[in-house]
């Protein structure tokens, strides 16, 4: 599960360098609050299932529903903070962004080891 977090930072960075080489210092920036947007909480829900599976007899199905909600929930209070305190986010960039972190999922499929 971290390969995935690691692999969805990785596309961060690709995603922020190729914003701001096409567009400028705007595009990198809202690219990179795009897969922040979602890198950050699945690194959450990743951290609660491990701290699940710790326990004795490992991580029960409510613990990825419940790291799911958790999920959801901080991807969309980090959606609306942003559009909150960055007015001058780059909406097609910030998009671009999120994308590509959400299909992070497939993109492992072609690197998974």
């Amino acid at each position: 599960m971290f390969k995935l977090v690691g692999l969805q930072f990785l596309l961060a960075i690709l995603c922020m360098f190729v914003g701001f080489s096409l567009s400028g210092w705007i595009a990198g920036v809202s690219a990179g609050l795009g897969a922040a947007v979602y890198c950050l909480p699945t690194l959450v829900c990743v951290l609660y299932l491990a701290r699940g599976s710790r326990r004795p007899g490992g991580a029960k199905a409510h613990h990825v529903f419940v790291g799911e909600a958790i999920k959801i929930a901080l991807a969309l209070a980090a959606m609306m903070i942003v559009s909150a305190k960055f007015p001058g986010v780059s909406w097609p960039a910030f998009i671009a962004g999120l994308i590509v972190t959400l299909q992070a999922n497939f993109f492992a499929l072609l690197v998974r080891s």
